[in-house]
């Protein structure tokens, strides 16, 4: 299930929880069915029928992120210059863990595991934190989609995706996210 989906419907992406019961009634009108099974529903009759892959409100985390980004947003393939990502949530809130998932930025084409994310931010003052990576030259054309998870003193988090582009020195090969549904098409 793409993070997207899951943060969409308040779950936790890091989590594997694709056997859950949580979404079924939401999105079958039965209790039984696992998370996995609605989501493959949802995305049956998106493609069919083009009825919406999201079903109602996006859910409100405890803990929000007011912004998620990464700077530059996209490089030239065979460049390795060093990137910024930049967390940011509302003063109000107290912040224990930053954790980004970067196993999207060596493999475009894995899963985020809970065991690969763990790489703490440094903090910038004003509830900003930030992670400097070094970018690989190895790396393939796309766009990688990353995983910002914030929890706070309770325990409690909130979730952002971040996309990062790899171009093509030519142009020829761009690629674009499609709408909401983390599909990957090429233009």
């Amino acid at each position: 299930m793409p993070d997207q989906w899951e943060i969409h419907n308040g779950l936790n992406p890091l989590l594997k929880d694709h056997n859950g019961k949580q979404l079924s009634v939401k999105y079958t009108g039965t209790a039984g069915y696992d998370n996995l099974e609605c989501y493959l529903n949802s995305l049956s009759d998106n493609l069919v029928d083009k009825t919406p892959l999201y079903k109602g409100a996006p859910f409100t985390y405890p803990v929000t992120i007011s912004s998620a980004t990464v700077s530059p947003v996209s490089i030239t393939a065979g460049d390795t210059p060093p990137v910024k990502f930049k967390v940011s949530v509302p003063a109000t809130q107290t912040v224990t863990r930053v954790l980004l998932s970067l196993t999207m930025l060596s493999d475009p084409f894995a899963f985020p595991s809970a065991e690969a994310i763990d790489i703490t931010f440094s903090a910038t003052g004003n509830n900003a934190f930030e992670y400097n990576y070094q970018v690989q030259s190895a790396m393939r054309l796309g766009i990688y989609q990353i995983l910002a998870a914030v929890t706070n003193d309770s325990g409690e988090s909130g979730y952002a995706l971040i996309l990062f582009e790899v171009k093509s020195s030519t142009g020829s090969d761009t690629l674009a996210p499609a709408a909401p549904g983390g599909l990957i098409q090429k233009q």
